[in-house]
């Protein structure tokens, strides 16, 4: 009789202590990372959970989730403001599920903002002289661009040979455009179009102001 009630009770301990394990506090979210447009946007995240569950983040003015609050399953919508830097931004969401202070379970989301294209230069005009010779820009740039179009005084001016590089991929670099000589009496206005690839409506314009013979 002994041995049966010892044997009862272990099988009721290991079935307690089961369900004490069934029963702690799960959360989990069925989407790790997810990039938008630099130009913003949503995208919808789904939380499973056994529990109350709250969440946290920081750039609060810049990403918003609703709900932020819940008690079990539910689809979160996480939204983003458009990115006005030329980095990407990555915004990282905490949902925390709590049954008690000694039970919690956390996973969290991470939305990641694209960049905003960018090509800048901060000296955009230029001066020679007649002789003409070689002037240099300094173009930056997060993403691949290429000459659109150059004109001098307003007509189509081949460059084939004449600017160095005509394309680039990214990040910093010297532009050399060789300006020939000025015959004219009359100065001369070079503008230089550059344009992003994958944004062609993104632009540059750089100038190089000749003076006339």
């Amino acid at each position: 009789m002994k041995k049966i009630s010892i044997l009862f009770f272990a099988v009721a301990l290991m079935a307690f202590a089961a369900c004490q394990k069934e029963g702690e506090a799960e959360i989990e979210c069925f989407i790790g990372e997810q990039n938008i447009p630099y130009t913003g946007g949503s995208v919808s995240v789904r939380i499973s959970s056994n529990a109350p569950w709250t969440a946290s983040w920081s750039d609060s003015l810049e990403v918003n989730v609703e709900p932020s609050s819940g008690r079990g399953d539910a689809i979160v919508t996480v939204s983003a403001k458009p990115n006005v830097e030329g980095r990407t931004r990555a915004t990282r969401v905490k949902f925390l599920a709590v049954r008690t202070e000694d039970d919690q379970r956390s996973t969290y989301f991470v939305v990641t903002r694209d960049a905003k294209p960018m090509l800048i230069c901060e000296q955009k005009s230029l001066s020679t002289s007649a002789e003409g010779g070689s002037v240099y820009f300094t173009v930056n740039s997060n993403c691949p661009w290429k000459v659109k179009s150059v004109t001098c005084n307003g007509e189509g001016w081949d460059w084939t040979g004449k600017i160095t590089p005509d394309c680039n991929d990214k990040n910093n670099v010297d532009v050399e455009v060789k300006i020939p000589r000025n015959e004219e009496a009359a100065s001369k206005v070079y503008l230089i179009t550059l344009a992003l690839d994958d944004y062609p409506d993104t632009e540059l314009v750089l100038t190089v102001n000749q003076a006339g013979a």
